[in-house]
Order: structure tokens, then sequence, then C-alpha cells
């Protein structure tokens, strides 16, 4: 597969992908999972083998704060602006699928908001994310290990991970 045309068209981005050759069982046509493109604030996807269909499956958008005991929406990528009006807590499920990104901030703090993942979201098997400072943010990626749908750490700033 190759990239061959990425330019600014009208005010928005247009990448043009090839596949060389379909029926020789590689590039997109024969790509055996899923893929994901990441255009701006859109997030490009196909799934499956043979499958060369792409459909826009969410945009970074602004994700509702759910409040104290309530989990997080996982359906989209987006940016969670956690409030707290003391200690509080939230949970956190597995992303909906693998390339999802998800930045979660404690916007205003009066007390701690502990948010409880699903599965581990680093090595060490952290699933406690203790927001303890306005500011704090947790960045994540939705990716796959072992064939189950898991978050991932890319960027960390304050938050204690246990």
């Amino acid at each position: 597969m190759a990239i061959v045309d990425q330019q600014p068209l009208g005010g928005s981005n247009r990448l043009a992908i090839v596949d060389a050759d379909p029926t020789a069982g590689a590039g997109l046509a024969g790509t055996t999972g899923d893929l994901c493109i990441h255009l701006g604030n859109a997030i490009y996807h196909k799934v499956g083998a043979g499958d060369t269909n792409w459909s826009r499956s969410s945009t970074f958008d602004d994700i509702a704060d759910p409040g104290n005991g309530l989990a997080i929406p996982v359906v989209q990528s987006g940016a969670c602006f956690m409030t707290s009006a003391g200690a509080e807590t939230r949970t956190l499920a597995i992303p909906a699928f693998a390339g999802q990104q998800l930045t979660l901030v404690c916007d205003v703090y009066v007390g701690d908001i502990v948010v409880t993942a699903a599965a581990a979201v680093d090595v060490l098997g952290s699933v406690t994310l203790t927001f303890g400072n306005a500011g704090d943010t947790l960045q994540l990626i939705g990716t796959q290990v072992g064939g189950a749908l898991v978050w991932r750490v890319v960027g960390n700033n304050g938050v204690a991970l246990t």
C-alpha cells in the first residue's frame, strides 16, 4: 500500500491510499485485522480481512464528565474534562476499538477523582488512576493485547497510577 497524495482540499485534508495489488494478499485488501487512520480530528477505519470499505468511526470531541460514581463514556475518541465536588470516583470500560484516543483531565479540583479501569492501562497492571490536582492529565490509546482490547498510557502529567 502507498500514500500517493496528501494535500489541503477546501479547508480539510485529503489522503489517497492505493493498494498496489489487492489480489496478492497484501496491502489494504489483504489486511487481516482492523486498520485505523487519523486525519485531523476524524478517525477512519476498516474492519477485517478483505474489507476495503473505510468508514468514519468517530471524531475527537469533548466527552461529558459523567459525574461521581458513573462510567466515562468510551464510544468515541475525545477528551473528558472532569470536575470534582470532593472525593469522587469514575469507572472506565475497555476501549470501543483499537486506535481510539482518550484524554482524561482534572479540570476543577475540590477532592481526588479516582478512576477505576476495567483492565490494566500499563504493563505494571495499574487499574486505579488518581487525579489529585487541577490539570492532572492522562492520555490513553486503545490497543489490543492477547486478542483483548485495552487502554495504554501514552502520556501522563501528574496522575498516580496503581
